[in-house]
């Protein structure tokens, strides 16, 4: 969901729903490019990258397209799991840093990457078939992967992409702040944007086609739905407070998975979360709980 609200957005939201309340089709085409655009990468904090990149060990991938900047911070000792760490939407990287520095220190393998379009890949243009053509690469050059950790979006797409078949070793998943339902968040960005519900039906269509499959299919409750039987351990941690994607997602995950671990905090948001000592304990105590003794 967009961060930024500056005049020069507002205007451009005001345009796009003007037009498609007088030009549905033009209106509606319009508002889809503008979805696949990423917002405004906002810049790292200098003393992050400048660990990424001095001991990170970055490479780059080719995928559809992007070439991704990957990560891979090594442990002190022999790496007693691999993880995979999957950022949100337009952002990069570094904002999984403190989280990734501390399962390091714990013994693990860790891979972050900037995906399409976030971060130092470039390009403004991304949607989720390329999110998960990403991860499946990044299966293919680096992994497997026993643990996959993602931010907003990257949750959801870490979750489809074990349904899909893209991370087929994963045993451990954690979600922080993410949506539940790729429909619902495209609702919830259109309505951010005041579009007519006819635009509504536009999306689906185009969103389905580009899919090949319905959106309902694209979620986190419906696609570990099957996984129930202990093929996985999955912690899905929300904030009371988060203005980007509302409690209520982690809430219909809670009722649809009651083999899942939720945890709601308050007052830390949907970034701040990430940076909080607390949260970063309580996934690694999952994590290591899940591979090493019984489950959380």
């Amino acid at each position: 969901m967009p961060r930024r609200r500056s005049l020069g957005f507002q205007v451009t939201r005001f345009a796009m729903a003007s037009l498609a309340r007088l030009l549905p089709p033009l209106g509606s085409r319009w508002a889809w490019t503008q979805f696949q655009r990423t917002p405004p990468v906002l810049d790292p904090v200098e003393e992050d990258q400048f660990f990424l990149d001095s001991y990170g060990n970055p490479k780059t991938l080719e995928c559809e397209g992007h070439t991704l900047r990957v990560y891979s911070m090594l442990p002190p000792g022999p790496a007693r799991m691999r993880v995979l760490m999957l950022h949100g939407w337009g952002s990069r990287a570094s904002t999984m840093l403190e989280l990734a520095k501390l399962l390091m220190r714990e013994g693990a393998e860790v891979i972050l990457y900037d995906g399409p379009s976030s971060g130092l890949t470039g390009s403004r243009v991304s949607n989720l078939p390329q999110m998960l053509a990403a991860v499946r690469a990044l299966h293919q050059a680096h992994g497997p992967f026993d643990v996959a950790i993602g931010h907003s979006i990257g949750g959801l797409v870490a979750a489809q992409s074990m349904a899909d078949g893209g991370l087929p070793a994963c045993k451990v998943l954690v979600s922080i702040g993410s949506p539940n339902s790729f429909e619902t968040m495209i609702l919830r960005l259109l309505a951010h944007r005041w579009m007519p519900e006819s635009t509504a039906r536009f999306f689906e269509m185009r969103a389905e086609k580009r899919l090949g499959r319905p959106l309902e299919d694209f979620g986190i409750a419906v696609s570990l739905a099957p996984m129930a039987a202990g093929r996985l351990a999955y912690l899905c941690l929300h904030d009371h407070s988060d203005p980007e994607v509302p409690v209520s997602d982690a809430r219909e995950i809670e009722r649809a998975l009651s083999w899942a671990k939720v945890e709601v905090s308050n007052g830390l948001g949907h970034n701040r979360i990430l940076r909080d000592p607390v949260t970063q304990k309580r996934v690694l105590e999952f994590v290591d709980r899940a591979l090493y003794h019984s489950k959380a």
